[in-house]
């Protein structure tokens, strides 16, 4: 059996009021969000779970603080550092709204961090990209649906992502993961 944790919609910079830690210097509010993805991923490395899935949106803001992307950073490092392939897909507000520019996850891949997979667009991963693990994940990330996004859309049809074993296949909110 595979264990999958799957959590979305992070959001972690969504404080604009209230009081300040003035040990850290975060928004209360910010520090309830940190909390709780501490929760999820200490549950990630307790459970010895196989794979994290991050169906998008760490952010409300699509160029979040320095302060706000350390923070993240130090969790997914967390579950790098334990060998837990992690897939965190792109949601519309890690998206830059021009064309071309970074989205707010990129310096992962930029860094090459081990075991983190960014996937900003449609794509089938198989055992080979997940370390031998046996799982195919089929990740649909938030895309437009502007005449760039339906092709890369059908691209991925085209090729049978989404035919493949359907009967097997547990739908996620942004992705399909189909055990082996």
């Amino acid at each position: 059996m595979i264990k999958v944790l799957h959590f979305a919609d992070a959001h972690i910079d969504i404080a604009n009021y209230g009081r300040h830690d003035p040990v850290s210097g975060l928004p209360y509010r910010v520090l309830d969000f940190l909390k709780a993805l501490d929760t999820i991923v200490d549950a990630a490395i307790q459970e010895k779970v196989d794979l994290v899935i991050f169906a998008g949106d760490a952010y409300k803001d699509r160029s979040p603080s320095p302060t706000y992307q350390r923070e993240w950073g130090k969790r997914i490092m967390r579950l790098s550092r334990a060998a837990i392939p992690t897939l965190l897909l792109v949601g519309n507000h890690d998206l830059s709204p021009a064309t071309g520019r970074a989205h707010a996850m990129q310096e992962y891949d930029t860094l090459d961090v081990s075991g983190v997979h960014v996937l900003g667009q449609p794509a089938l991963l198989t055992p080979k990209d997940l370390d031998g693990l046996q799982v195919q994940v089929m990740a649909l990330p938030w895309i437009t649906l502007q005449l760039d996004g339906r092709q890369r859309i059908k691209r991925c049809t085209d090729r049978g992502c989404l035919r493949t074993n359907r009967k097997r296949a547990l739908t996620f909110d942004r992705g399909v993961v189909q055990a082996n």
